[in-house]
């Protein structure tokens, strides 16, 4: 739900992370890599207990993670997601160099390019909380639209 100009510039950025409007800006003026979370180096002994390499594994809302890098030289194919069109041709220019990575522009709340079992594992390092913070506010948004 895109959010009324107006309001948009009162309220708090995190109201706004379901927006590509949002990170569309944001990684215009932040490209660098950045982790919200952990990054691969962090999370590599989960990914190998937990991860199989038989199937593609979906990164949802990649942004600019190391995770995925890390995976590919680990010998995992994945395909990485993201809202914003800006950051997905970044790290695909970035990670030109691994077969093993595919980027697509995609919104994590309605996927219809992607097939039913396509992937063997989903990694979300935090679009679920992004969606639960987008769902907190919608009521009182949509009151003072």
């Amino acid at each position: 739900m895109a959010v009324p100009n107006q309001l948009a510039a009162k309220l708090p950025p995190t109201v706004r992370y379901a927006e590509a409007e949002y990170w569309e800006s944001r990684y215009q003026r932040e490209p660098a890599g950045f982790e919200w979370f952990f990054g691969h180096t962090a999370l590599r002994r989960i990914i190998r207990a937990y991860i199989s390499k038989k199937k593609p594994v979906l990164h949802l809302g990649c942004g600019t993670s190391n995770l995925q890098e890390g995976m590919a030289m680990s010998g995992y194919t994945v395909v990485n997601t993201d809202i914003s069109k800006v950051v997905i041709a970044h790290m695909k220019e970035r990670h030109a160099k691994y077969p093993n990575l595919a980027y697509c522009v995609s919104d994590c709340r309605d996927m219809p390019e992607f097939l039913d079992c396509q992937f063997g594992h989903v990694v979300d390092k935090g679009e679920q909380q992004e969606q639960q913070q987008q769902q907190l506010c919608e009521v009182p948004v949509q009151q003072h639209a």
